[in-house]
């Protein structure tokens, strides 16, 4: 919606609300400018939209500040080849799972993770990318004694139980698949 006022045209931004990457209303796009170096626009992704006043800006400069204690390693992503094969499966039966195997790296940006007690602005300062690993390892989820008592069960074993083929943890907890996320 725009507003014409004394000959000037203002669109008052949107009330804020949380980052949903796939809405193209809260997409923009950031190019150069054509004649300036280091000079920047925003434009919507959406042909009848705007861009947050902060970017709607005539140009606007970008400069660039590492902390000398902000240090990201190379994160080369899935290893393909690593996650088709399986982890070793000679692990002793005293032990509830094999040793995990690193099957991929890569940085995530802090506002796709939401860090349970943790306000937006906080994490923020705390760290700008999380770095994301993923293992896989074979893990006990099912166990009987074999009580062979003279021709009873002649040695074998009725299974009958739900199992997940993959889970997901994060930090060490589960982590729960949202629907309302999904696209």
């Amino acid at each position: 919606m725009e507003i014409v006022c004394c000959g000037c045209t203002n669109v008052p931004d949107a009330k804020p609300k949380p980052l949903e990457p796939s809405d193209v209303n809260q997409q923009v796009e950031i190019v150069p400018r054509e004649r300036d170096r280091g000079c920047f626009v925003a434009k919507s992704v959406d042909p009848d939209g705007f861009p947050p006043s902060f970017l709607r800006r005539k140009g606007w400069t970008v400069t660039m500040h590492t902390p000398r204690h902000y240090r990201l390693g190379e994160a080369s992503g899935l290893n393909s080849s690593l996650r088709a094969s399986l982890p070793g499966f000679n692990f002793p039966l005293s032990h509830d799972c094999s040793q995990a195997v690193f099957v991929g790296k890569w940085y995530c940006p802090f506002m796709l993770i939401k860090e349970g007690g943790v306000k937006l602005k906080d994490q923020m300062k705390k760290c700008m990318f999380y770095e994301i690993s993923l293992e896989q390892r074979w893990e006990k989820i099912f166990d009987s004694i074999n009580e062979n008592v003279e021709g009873k069960n002649k040695g074998a074993v009725f299974v009958d139980a739900f199992v997940q083929r993959e889970v997901v943890f994060v930090g060490g907890s589960e982590a729960i698949w949202d629907e309302r996320n999904r696209e």
